[in-house]
């Protein structure tokens, strides 16, 4: 199963490649995809359309950011370092 983003108008995203929605209210949605944890904010969010057997989450309401956190929770506890340590 691939993993796309389609934005229309910033107020339509379909989603494919879902595997799990784990947060979701209507400012924000944390969702796992087959390329990572993606996390959405915006306003007055509305999941019309999840179809996780399918990998399918359709979403409506003002989007205004898209991001994939690839960090683990055992790379966030360590701190900064500029030799990866």
């Amino acid at each position: 199963m691939a993993h796309t983003l389609t934005l229309h108008e910033r107020n339509e995203l379909k989603i494919t490649g879902v595997t799990a929605v784990n947060a979701y209210d209507e400012t924000m949605l944390e969702a796992q995809t087959e390329a990572g944890l993606l996390y959405l904010e915006g306003e007055g969010l509305h999941v019309t359309r999840f179809a996780e057997d399918e990998g399918l989450l359709h979403l409506t309401g003002q989007i205004h950011m898209i991001c994939y956190r690839t960090d683990t929770p055992e790379k966030r506890r360590g701190g900064f370092s500029l030799f990866g340590r």
